[in-house]
């Protein structure tokens, strides 16, 4: 999964070779290499300097036990069990998975608002869970709320995205002289559990169910 298993110098001479164990762990090495760049290198994998540890992303990780020194801020996924181990590497298969960029996702919406009810449309760009692609997911829904006819809002948050269905709720402050406040959601889905995120959108509160796809 992207191992960087010899180095070469001007010459094209072999310089260095690597051979790790599935976590990482080196297992036959031969000669030198300044690179950082080793176990899973090509996903930007950097080798510290520190007692062996890996400095991917948000995090540090420990390829001799296979775990995160820090605890994932996503709580987990209940219908993926190994996920509910917020230390877990890759959910225990790193053979076929890798987590270079923890989690994140950004969210675009739009709704119209008639009276109190409002139907909105969105974009999410992220992940669905480690070692994922990223990639963009539509999503619907409706509910209640207070705000001007058409709003809008764009957010960020370190969790995954979960498809199917959620409710949610929240707002965003007014601000002076600007048509824009600061504010965000939280929610949940029967899939993912709890979410939150937090952004910029136009001032107002509301309540929402809907559908990631």
């Amino acid at each position: 999964m992207g191992t960087t298993r010899a180095t070469v110098d001007g010459s094209q001479a072999v310089t260095s070779t690597l051979t790790t164990e599935a976590f990482g762990t080196p297992v036959a090495q031969w000669g030198n290499s300044a690179n950082p760049y080793r176990f899973a290198g090509a996903w930007g994998y950097r080798d510290g300097g520190d007692a062996g540890l890996l400095s991917i992303g948000a995090r540090w990780y420990d390829p001799a036990v296979g775990r995160w020194t820090s605890a994932d801020k996503w709580l987990g996924n209940i219908y993926r069990p190994l996920s509910l181990n917020r230390y877990l590497y890759c959910e225990d298969d790193p053979v076929n998975a890798v987590d270079p960029s923890g989690r994140v996702y950004v969210d675009i919406n739009l709704s119209i608002n008639i009276g109190i009810f409002q139907i909105g449309i969105g974009l999410q760009f992220g992940n669905t869970g480690p070692g994922k692609p990223f990639g963009w997911h539509f999503y619907v829904g409706g509910g209640i709320g207070i705000g001007p006819p058409i709003t809008g809002s764009f957010n960020s948050s370190w969790d995954y995205i979960t498809p199917g269905p959620y409710i949610g709720g929240g707002g965003y402050m007014p601000t002076p002289f600007l048509p824009i406040g600061p504010g965000g959601q939280v929610g949940w889905s029967p899939r993912g559990g709890w979410f939150r995120e937090g952004g910029i959108g136009t001032p107002g509160l509301s309540g929402s169910i809907g559908w990631v796809f």
